[in-house]
């Protein structure tokens, strides 16, 4: 509401931008050696400079989002004793208001940069929850790994803090399959939270803090079969391995679900998208089918909606690989695109979603579309690789 505020008021007597946006980061401080385009904004004068007293606005996805910027050379790693890498991690945090299940869902969008100069082989990503549902300490943990949801759910029927039929609790990777899932035990050393940098990459990789592979059955060590997934069967199921079945005495959990990749070159970025659910239509084994199925139906909303990696990427010059021109550019959406050989197009708003695409376009070829007055990213797509540049269309 702040943000459609000021789209129709920024140039009214008297409008004072609010803080939040006024304050947007935009900008990197380039004495600190920090890019010069951080979080995503809407360009209104095409000038690449944030400006809100000309118009100018944040994106942002939901009803309600904050922003923040982390960079892991920014202090000491006293966490992990790890050194530093130069990982950027840009993530907004928003919800929906509305009268369905999206209203308790928060969704989290990471991008990631490597900020470093080096290329960071065999490259993964992993997210550490700790859910502490009600009472933190009566607690199970399971994953399905074909709607890539992990989740924690109640070992009885009662809990002390939500009483009788307690929900169950998911994160959903939304974009990315779970590579490994992990719930860690602080009974077993080998099992317990990692206290150093390779503990940490070990266990992104399926292994313990003792060397060995996480195993199938049991409490996930000592097994003679390597598993990538800890209690991914239907706690319902007394044939299929969870934590009921295993017969665990619930408890505090703790757990991590990894991505891997092939690798993060300098400069380049890769996406994150989560969902934390919610379920309480059942008992508290009925609630765990119940986060399965909402996990299918809030990857299905976030399909819907369009959104790609380039989320109001604007620093794109250093980036460009494919030669090409459009002209006129600023537009009123009518323009021709010079290229060698055959290419694809895709146009995205601020927002990170497509608008408009086109396939097979050859040499010199002229584009008409209906859009919207506006600053967008054409991408030119070309035997895999891909290049960026802003578009602007005017008033008709």
């Amino acid at each position: 509401s702040e943000i459609d505020n000021h789209i129709e008021n920024w140039d009214a007597l008297g409008y004072v931008v609010p803080e939040n946006i006024a304050n947007w980061p935009a900008h990197g401080d380039l004495d600190y050696n920090q890019d010069f385009y951080l979080a995503p904004f809407v360009d209104t004068d095409g000038d690449g400079i944030y400006d809100p007293e000309a118009g100018d606005y944040p994106v942002m996805r939901g009803d309600f989002a904050t922003y923040m910027i982390m960079n892991d050379k920014r202090n000491i790693h006293t966490e992990t004793g790890g050194d530093p890498i130069g990982i950027e991690v840009h993530q907004m945090i928003y919800t929906y208001a509305t009268d369905d299940y999206l209203n308790n869902t928060t969704f989290i969008h990471s991008r990631i940069i490597n900020r470093s100069t080096q290329v960071l082989y065999t490259f993964k990503a992993g997210v550490f929850i700790d859910p502490d549902l009600g009472f933190p300490t009566d607690d199970l943990a399971g994953v399905n790994v074909d709607n890539n949801v992990a989740y924690v759910y109640n070992g009885s029927n009662i809990d002390a803090g939500y009483g009788e039929n307690p929900p169950a609790v998911g994160v959903v990777s939304l974009n990315n399959d779970i590579s490994t899932f992990i719930v860690y035990n602080d009974e077993n050393p080998a099992q317990s939270l990692p206290s150093m940098a390779s503990n940490y990459y070990s266990n992104l990789k399926g292994i313990w803090n003792d060397g060995t592979s996480i195993s199938l059955g049991g409490t996930g060590y000592g097994g003679e079969t390597p598993t990538s997934y800890m209690y991914p069967g239907d706690p319902s199921d007394p044939e299929e391995w969870s934590e009921i079945s295993n017969s665990n005495l619930s408890g505090d959990r703790t757990m991590m679900m990894a991505h891997s990749f092939d690798g993060l070159g300098f400069k380049e970025e890769l996406c994150f998208d989560y969902a934390i659910i919610y379920n309480r239509d059942g008992d508290h084994l009925e609630n765990v089918q119940g986060i399965i199925d909402l996990a299918g139906e809030v990857k299905e909303f976030y399909d819907e909606s369009g959104y790609v990696c380039e989320l109001g990427v604007l620093s794109v010059a250093d980036n460009e690989e494919i030669d090409f021109k459009v002209f006129p550019n600023p537009s009123s959406g009518t323009f021709t695109i010079n290229a060698e050989g055959d290419y694809d197009i895709e146009i995205m708003n601020m927002a990170g979603q497509i608008v408009y695409q086109e396939k097979t376009l050859n040499s010199t070829s002229h584009v008409q579309t209906n859009l919207a007055e506006g600053v967008y990213l054409l991408k030119v797509v070309q035997n895999g690789i891909s290049s960026l540049q802003r578009l602007v269309i005017t008033a008709k």
